[in-house]
C-alpha cells in the first residue's frame, strides 16, 4: 500500500477555500496553518500545504480564529 500526501499550493488553497492567498498567506505566518518549503532552486521558495492541515484547520479550529485580525497592527 502506497501513502501519498497530497500537497496543496497556496493557489489551489484560495480556490477550494475562498479565502484570498495574502489571507493564507498571514495564517502560514501565524503559525495557524502548517507549510513545507518545496526543494525548488528559486529564490522565493514556493511552499506547499499538506491537504490533512488544511482539513485540520477548517475542521478542527473555532470560526473565531479565522476571523479574528491577523494583523497586529490592528
Amino acid at each position: 500500500m502506497k501513502i501519498e500526501k497530497q500537497l496543496l499550493s497556496i493557489k489551489e488553497i484560495a480556490i477550494i477555500t475562498g479565502w484570498s492567498k495574502a489571507f493564507t498567506y498571514r495564517l502560514i505566518e501565524k503559525n495557524k496553518l502548517r507549510a513545507i518549503p518545496t526543494n525548488s532552486k528559486e529564490n522565493l521558495l514556493p511552499i506547499r500545504v499538506e491537504m490533512t492541515e488544511l482539513e485540520k484547520l477548517i475542521k478542527g479550529v473555532p470560526e473565531d480564529i479565522l476571523y479574528e485580525p491577523l494583523d497586529h497592527r490592528q
